[in-house]
C-alpha cells in the first residue's frame, strides 16, 4: 500500500484472510485497498466484516461511513454514523461524520447541530469549522459563515485553506477591501495558488478598479493559464473564462447578485456601467448581462446594443447551416426551444399554445434545453406536444442538426440570452424561419433571427430591434386563464395583514425592486396613513434591508408585510391576491407573470409607461385587461393615482367591478384568442417565406 500498489496488497490480504478470517485488522486493511481501487462494494463488505469482528475500532467506523457515502448510500451511511456516535460519543469525528451524512440527505438544520456537537468536543476541529462555514454559505447565512471562517483563521493563522474560505465569504458579502487584505495574506501563504490572484482581480473589479483588475487577471494567466481556467470552471461550470474574467462582467455580475439581496449600495454604478457597456465597443459582456440590463433604467436602443454585442460574438464563432430544402408537408412544423420545460412558470405559460393550437394546420415539437426533472408539468408538456425532444446533453451543433433533421419550418426561442439559453443553436439557423417570443423580455439583437413576436406597445421603438416585428393584437403575452377560480378562502389575518388597512401589493422578485421604485412606494405609504405594502418574501437579508430602507424614509418597518412562498399549484397562491387592494408595478422591469395572476384574480395593477420592452410590459397587460387609466405617464401621476385609490374606496370599488366585468370580455383573458393570434402570425410568416419575401414587420 505504501508503495502505491493497492492491487498487489489486496491479493496478499485475500490470500492471508482465507486462513486468518477472524483478523479484524486484516479486513480493515483489505477495505482500505478496495477503497483505493475504487471497488466500493468490496470496500463496504470488508469494512463491515472488520467491524463485526472488532466494533471498537473507531477508524473502521469512519472508513465504513466514508465508503457508504462514496457509494451514494446516504441512508445507510447515516445509520452507520449514528451507531458510531453512540459508541464513541466523545470522539468529535463521529458527530462530524454524521453531519456530512445529513448534508448528503439535505437535512441542513440537523447537519449544523452535529457540526456544533463536534466543535463543542473539539473547538479547534478545522474540518468541522470549514464544512459548517461552507454549509452556512450555501444556506445564505453569509455573516455567520464569515464569522466562522474568521474563527478558523484565528485558530490556524498559517492555514491557507482557512484564509481562502474567509476570502470567499468576504467576496460573497461584498466586503471587497477586507477580502483584498485576506487575499494578500493568502498569496504569501500559498504563492503557487493562482486562484488568490484571480480573486484579487474579482475584488478590484467589484470596486470598479477595472485596470487593476485586468492586470491581476493577466498576471494570473501568465503564472498558470490552465489553473486559472480550471478555477473558473469550478466556480462557473461551462462558462467562457475570457468573459468571466472581464472586469466589467465581474462588476455587473456581483452587483446583480447584491440587487437580488436588495443591496442598493452599487445601484448608481450598476446603471452607469450598463450604459457604458452599451455605448463602448471595447466592453465585452457575457450573455447574462442582456438579462440583467432589463432591470436598469436604460433606453431601448441601449438594451438593444448590449444584446447585439452578445449575439454578434456568437454569430462570429458559429457558421450557418446550408439552406433547408423547400418545405414538403401540408402542416407547418413549429419548434419551441426552451430551457424551461421543467417545473418553471414558463412551462405553464407555454401549455396553452401546445394544447390549443390547430393540429390540422400545425405540428409542434418542444425542444428542451433542460433535463427531465420528473415534474408533472414536464409530463404535461410531453403529452401536449407532438414530440418532446431532449437537447440538453447535445452540443449546440448536434442539437442544431437534430432540429434540421426534424424539418422545422419556424423555430421559436422562448429563452433568449437568459440562464440556460443556448443562442449558439439559433445562430446556426436550423429552421427555415426563426422567431423570439415572450420568455426573454429584450431583443435578441441577432441578424440570424427573422422575427420577434411582440405587440404595438412593447415593440414600439424601431431603434430597439434588429428582428422584424410581428405585432399581435392587444397584448403579446400568452397567459393560461383556463384554470378554475381558486376554492381557497384565506383571510388577511392568516397573512399578517391588518383587516382595515389599504393593502398595496408589490409581488416582485427582489432584483426588480429598485431604489427609485421603493422611494415611490414609501411616498405612497406616507400619504395613506392606514396602509401597508405587501411584498413577495425575498431572502432574509433582503427583508432586513427593505425594513431598514423603510425606516430611513420615515416609514414604520412593520408596515412592510411579506407573503410566504406558495407554489402555483397551491390554490391559496391565487386566492391570496383577493386580499390586496392595488398592485404597484416596478419601474424598469415590470411585473409580467405576477401582473397576469393579479389581474386574473381581480387585483388592479397600477403601472407606468416605460422606455423599453421590459418597462412597457405592464402597460401592454393593463391595457389589454381594459384598464387603460391605470397606465401613468410619469412618476408623479403614479404616486397621485396610488394615493387616490388608497383614500377613495368608492373609486377602488368601481375599478374592481370593471375589472371583474372585463374578465369576461377583455382580450388579455381570452387564452384561446391569444393562441389564434399566434396561429395567424405563424401562417403569415410562413406565407411570406413561400412567396420569397424577406422578413418584414407586420400586424396580425
Amino acid at each position: 500500500m505504501r508503495a502505491g500498489r493497492p492491487q498487489a496488497a489486496a491479493a496478499l490480504l485475500e490470500s492471508y484472510l482465507r486462513s486468518e478470517h477472524t483478523d479484524a485488522q486484516g479486513w480493515f486493511l483489505l477495505g482500505a485497498c478496495r477503497h483505493a481501487l475504487n471497488d466500493l462494494p468490496g470496500a463496504t463488505a470488508a469494512f463491515a466484516r472488520s467491524l463485526s469482528l472488532d466494533p471498537e475500532n473507531a477508524e473502521a467506523h469512519l472508513a465504513y461511513i466514508s465508503v457508504l457515502r462514496a457509494a451514494h448510500q446516504a441512508q445507510s451511511a447515516l445509520a452507520a454514523s449514528q451507531q458510531a456516535l453512540a459508541r464513541f460519543s466523545r470522539d468529535a469525528r463521529m458527530p462530524y461524520a454524521a453531519a456530512l451524512c445529513l448534508e448528503d440527505l439535505g437535512k441542513s438544520d440537523s447537519a449544523l447541530a452535529h457540526y456544533d456537537a463536534a466543535l463543542q468536543i473539539a473547538p479547534g476541529f478545522e474540518d468541522a469549522l470549514h464544512n459548517k462555514a461552507l454549509l452556512l454559505s450555501r444556506l445564505g447565512k453569509l455573516e455567520e459563515a464569515a464569522a466562522l471562517h474568521r474563527r478558523r483563521v484565528q485558530a490556524f493563522p498559517a492555514s491557507a485553506p482557512a484564509h481562502s474560505g474567509l476570502a470567499d465569504s468576504l467576496l460573497a458579502l461584498g466586503q471587497f477591501k477586507e477580502a483584498m487584505k485576506v487575499l494578500d495574506t493568502l498569496e504569501r501563504l500559498a504563492p503557487f495558488d493562482v486562484s488568490a490572484r484571480v480573486r484579487q482581480g474579482v475584488a478590484l473589479a467589484s470596486l470598479r478598479r477595472f485596470d487593476e483588475a485586468s492586470a491581476a487577471f493577466s498576471d494570473a494567466r501568465k503564472r498558470d493559464a490552465h489553473a486559472v481556467s480550471q478555477y473558473v470552471q469550478r466556480v462557473s461550470p461551462g462558462s467562457d473564462p475570457d468573459l468571466m474574467l472581464s472586469p466589467e462582467n465581474v462588476f455587473l455580475g456581483r452587483t446583480w447578485a447584491a440587487l437580488g439581496q436588495c443591496d442598493w449600495s452599487s445601484w448608481e454604478g450598476f446603471v452607469e456601467e450598463m450604459g457604458r457597456a452599451a455605448r463602448q465597443p471595447r466592453v465585452v459582456v457575457e450573455p447574462a448581462v442582456a438579462f440583467m440590463c432589463q432591470h436598469a433604467p436604460l433606453a431601448g436602443p441601449e438594451r438593444h446594443a448590449i444584446a447585439r454585442k452578445i449575439a454578434a460574438a456568437v454569430e462570429a464563432k458559429v457558421s450557418v447551416l446550408p439552406p433547408a430544402p423547400t418545405p414538403g408537408t401540408a402542416r407547418i412544423r413549429i419548434g419551441i426551444l426552451s430551457a424551461d420545460f421543467r417545473e418553471h412558470l414558463n412551462a405553464y405559460e407555454t401549455l396553452p399554445l401546445l394544447e390549443l393550437i390547430d393540429r390540422t394546420r400545425f405540428q409542434v415539437s418542444a425542444y428542451s434545453l433542460a433535463p427531465d426533472d420528473g415534474s408533472a408539468i414536464r409530463a404535461r408538456v410531453a403529452s401536449a406536444a407532438d414530440a418532446l425532444v431532449d437537447l440538453h446533453a447535445l452540443d449546440d451543433h448536434v442539437a442544431a442538426l437534430k432540429i434540421r433533421g426534424d424539418d422545422i419550418d419556424i423555430l421559436v426561442d422562448l429563452t433568449g440570452h437568459k440562464t440556460g439559453g443556448r443562442f449558439g443553436i439559433m445562430a446556426q439557423r436550423p429552421a427555415r424561419l426563426q422567431a423570439s417570443y415572450r420568455g426573454f423580455s429584450n431583443p435578441l439583437g441577432s441578424l440570424r433571427v427573422d422575427y420577434a413576436i411582440v405587440d404595438r406597445i412593447i415593440g414600439a421603438d424601431d431603434a430597439e430591434w434588429t428582428e422584424a416585428r410581428v405585432f399581435l393584437p392587444a397584448s403579446y403575452y400568452l397567459h393560461d386563464y383556463r384554470k378554475d377560480a381558486p376554492t381557497a378562502r384565506p383571510t388577511r389575518i392568516e397573512y399578517g395583514l391588518p383587516e382595515d388597512a389599504f393593502v398595496y401589493c408589490a409581488f416582485h422578485k427582489a432584483e426588480k425592486i429598485s431604489p427609485d421604485a421603493f422611494d415611490l412606494w414609501m411616498r405612497i405609504l406616507s400619504a395613506v396613513s392606514r396602509s401597508v405594502l405587501w411584498l413577495r418574501a425575498p431572502p432574509e437579508a433582503a427583508m432586513r434591508r427593505l425594513r431598514d430602507a423603510a425606516h430611513q424614509r420615515g416609514i414604520d418597518p412593520t408596515r412592510l408585510v411579506f407573503a410566504p412562498f406558495e407554489p402555483r399549484h397551491d390554490p391559496r397562491y391565487f386566492a391570496r391576491h383577493r386580499l390586496g387592494d392595488l398592485m404597484l408595478d416596478a419601474l424598469h422591469h415590470n411585473a409580467i407573470e405576477s401582473a397576469c395572476d393579479a389581474l386574473g384574480e381581480g387585483l388592479p395593477v397600477l403601472t407606468l409607461h416605460g422606455s423599453a420592452l421590459a418597462a412597457r410590459a405592464g402597460e401592454s397587460l393593463v391595457r389589454a385587461a381594459g384598464l387603460a387609466e391605470l397606465v401613468m405617464r410619469d412618476r408623479e401621476d403614479y404616486v397621485r393615482a396610488a394615493v387616490k385609490f388608497g383614500t377613495d374606496r368608492a373609486a377602488l370599488s368601481d375599478l374592481k367591478q370593471r375589472l371583474a366585468a372585463n374578465r369576461r370580455t377583455a382580450p388579455l383573458f381570452d387564452t384561446a384568442g391569444r393562441v389564434r393570434a399566434l396561429e395567424t402570425a405563424f401562417q403569415k410568416m410562413y406565407d411570406r417565406m413561400l412567396r420569397g419575401e424577406p422578413p418584414a414587420s407586420f400586424d396580425v
